[in-house]
């Protein structure tokens, strides 16, 4: 009896004096955008025409890439191809090209990728800001371009002193294709070639004959607003017309 009660003693001496392994706490497990393709798009402008930038984001693998932009102007696309270098740490990181980088920001929530990516063009102007980009196949719908004022036509009226009425057609063309002001007195009618800008932006363009003339779009009266002066030669004498001008479709 005394050799098994010893025994059982030891036994639970060598059972109080076995340490507990600690609980492991793993890591969670950091993100990798390795093989990843984000495109994402943003609406500008370009010399007073709307723009739309599309940024294509491939992550080639865990330490390079491509970005691929696309600039759409009036139907022109100058697409932009740039390699870079990265680091990611699972929340944000950096791309590095040969001389350009920017920093990102990941969501897992969506999930989205948000950075600053901005151009020069060749005059030195700067394109492009912040942009959000989305799983390839997962993008919502590219930004609409507002075509306003193009393949419009409008029309504003003046009445002389004499009781005569000057009709003035102003037609905005496609973007880059021009326009025309024809001014109609009585029988007679003066027509010009005019060049236009618009920015949307604003609600602010121009059109321009031997000058810019700038003009103002009220969309709630959907009308334009501008100030234009010309002279009508009628039978040897020159009439002075225009002035403050509502344009309406």
């Amino acid at each position: 009896m005394k050799r098994i009660v010893t025994l059982l003693m030891a036994a639970l001496l060598l059972a109080a004096c076995q340490k507990e392994e600690p609980t492991p706490n793993p890591q969670p497990a950091v993100p990798t955008l390795a093989g990843t393709a984000w495109v994402g798009t943003l609406a500008d402008t370009y010399q007073g025409y709307p723009m739309t930038i599309t940024y294509n984001l491939d992550f080639i693998d865990d330490s390079t890439g491509s970005l691929y932009v696309e600039l759409l102007v009036n139907g022109i696309t100058n697409p932009v191809d740039l390699t870079f270098h990265y680091t990611f740490d699972g929340d944000s990181g950096l791309l590095e090209g040969d001389d350009w980088y920017t920093d990102f920001s990941y969501h897992a929530d969506g999930p989205t990728i948000t950075s600053y990516i901005y151009m020069l063009d060749q005059y030195g102007d700067t394109l492009g800001g912040e942009v959000t980009l989305y799983p390839r196949g997962e993008e919502p719908a590219p930004p609409v371009i507002d075509s306003f004022p193009a393949n419009t036509e409008w029309t504003a009226q003046q009445v002389l002193n004499g009781g005569d009425t000057v009709t003035f057609t102003l037609a905005f063309w496609d973007y880059g294709a021009g326009g025309s002001l024809t001014i109609r007195l009585a029988e007679h009618q003066t027509s010009t070639y005019i060049q236009w800008q618009y920015n949307p932006a604003t609600s602010n363009g121009t059109f321009t004959i031997q000058e810019q003339i700038p003009f103002t779009y009220n969309s709630e009266e959907d009308m334009i607003v501008t100030n234009y002066i010309a002279t009508m030669h009628i039978d040897g004498q020159s009439i002075a017309v225009g002035g403050p001008l509502e344009f309406r479709r």
